[in-house]
């Protein structure tokens, strides 16, 4: 067997009949499709569900293909997709459930009160994402707010009421602070907007195929903060941070 693994700041998932990579450190999208996709997904086997970012190719394998096997994976490994060895730190993902509800009308009926502190941290929240959007990489900005949740408190039951009035409060102010509706900065915003109040949720990136479409929302357990939970459900997740 030979044993290969994927970077940490790599990730991939399946959608129909194509591979579709995220990579973090070179904050791009790239995909397999047609005799490479079906050829990735014959001739890679997890090395098992601990360590499912590790991968096996069996040499025994019959030899007929070979030539096209030792390409791909001469490939991947040319794009940085791929990395020869074993894992030395596999990671644990996140998982969440798939949306059921979201907060889209969060506010719509009854206005939020907003209070002096929450412009103030909404005012924050944004200079601080537009500042990372503009000068740190993604892969760093994702761990910053993964180190945030592991360094946080521990999950407990959350005043979700107080959740929705948030999420409220963000929605009415994001008009004050110009800049276009981009799914990354007001994924970002609202996350870096919650956290003071104490709130961590998950941020979710997922894709589309057909038509090809990236894109990303916040998720507090199986609510949408941000987008309208049917659509969401017509993505693909290829990672939760």
């Amino acid at each position: 067997m030979s044993v290969y693994h994927f970077p940490n700041h790599v990730h991939y998932v399946v959608v129909q009949d194509a591979i579709i990579f995220m990579d973090l450190r070179a904050d791009e999208y790239s995909l397999l499709t047609g005799e490479k996709a079906r050829l990735f997904a014959t001739a890679f086997v997890p090395a098992s569900q601990a360590r499912e970012r590790e991968l096996l190719i069996d040499r025994a394998a019959p030899e007929k293909g070979a030539g096209a096997r030792h390409a791909l994976v001469t490939e991947l490994l040319n794009r940085g997709l791929l990395r020869p060895g074993a894992v030395q730190a596999p990671m644990n993902p996140a998982y969440l459930p798939l949306p059921r509800e979201d907060l889209m009308a969060a506010g719509d009926a009854r206005p939020a009160r907003i209070r002096l502190g929450d412009v103030r941290r909404f005012f924050t929240a944004c200079l601080v994402c537009a500042w990372r959007l503009r000068y740190a990489t993604v892969e760093d900005t994702l761990g910053a707010v993964e180190r945030r949740r592991r360094t946080g408190k521990p999950d407990r039951p959350r005043d979700l009421s107080e959740l929705h009035r948030l999420v409220a409060v963000f929605r009415r102010l994001r008009p004050l602070f110009p800049k276009d509706a981009l799914c990354l900065f007001d994924s970002l915003a609202l996350l870096e907007f919650l956290a003071p109040y104490g709130y961590c949720p998950h941020w979710v990136f997922a894709v589309t195929l057909t038509p090809w479409s990236a894109h990303c929302w916040v998720q507090y357990a199986d609510v949408c903060l941000n987008e309208d939970a049917e659509r969401a459900r017509q993505y693909t997740v290829i990672l939760v941070a």
